[in-house]
């Protein structure tokens, strides 16, 4: 194998293995590395969500894939009478957001759950409003969640899923069997066969595009 090639091939498995510990991290590298890498590369699309769900006094509502769970504690921080929920399928990052939300939960404000969300049983009705970021790429079946979130939805809930588009995450160095990539077209397409309205709102930034999908049940 020459040079060039055996740099490729190691670049392949490098970034076969990044991108799999960032659909779910494990270890001492998803739970020293990947947390940081979470924390600081989604500071600025989780304010987008947070902005966009709009949590009102009073509501329930469910993270899925809550990671380190810095946007949980943001939401919990305002002091506003919410019950806020959250499953992830990484007992890392499960570990560290309990940490991080010790006094929410002691306070009842915060309930995070380890396991599979597509797994997971809710009830008809369960929240006010499901929300997501950065997750989207690794949903193996996107209509069935939907459909699934749509149902745990109260009427006029909604449901907002922060993303980067195609072109932004065309330009970093992902394993594509792990990843899936969405333009905005895309998801509005996926959201608009459960939500009867669908909104798509953009937020530029130096180096990216934040986006979010919002969908009224």
């Amino acid at each position: 194998m020459s040079s060039y090639s055996r740099f490729h091939y190691i670049r392949s498995c490098y970034n076969r293995f990044f991108s799999r510990q960032a659909r779910h991290p494990k270890g001492l590298f998803g739970r020293f590395f990947m947390s940081r890498i979470f924390n600081k590369g989604n500071v600025r699309l989780n304010g987008f969500v947070r902005e966009c769900l709009d949590l009102r006094n009073g509501e329930k509502a469910l993270e899925i894939g809550y990671g380190t769970g810095f946007l949980i504690q943001s939401l919990a921080d305002k002091g506003d009478a919410c019950e806020i929920h959250g499953i992830d399928s990484s007992a890392a990052m499960a570990d560290l957001a309990r940490k991080k939300n010790r006094e929410h939960i002691r306070a009842g404000r915060v309930c995070l759950r380890y396991g599979d969300f597509d797994g997971e049983p809710y009830a008809p009705g369960s929240f006010d409003c499901v929300f997501t970021v950065n997750t989207i790429y690794f949903w193996k079946t996107p209509e069935q969640t939907l459909e699934k979130i749509h149902g745990m939805l109260t009427p006029g809930g909604r449901l907002v899923i922060g993303f980067h588009g195609k072109a932004d995450m065309q330009k970093k160095a992902l394993d594509t069997e792990v990843f899936t990539y969405y333009t905005t077209q895309d998801v509005a397409e996926l959201l608009s066969g459960n939500f009867r309205r669908v909104d798509i709102r953009e937020k530029k930034e130096v180096d990216f595009t934040c986006y979010c999908a919002v969908g009224i049940r």
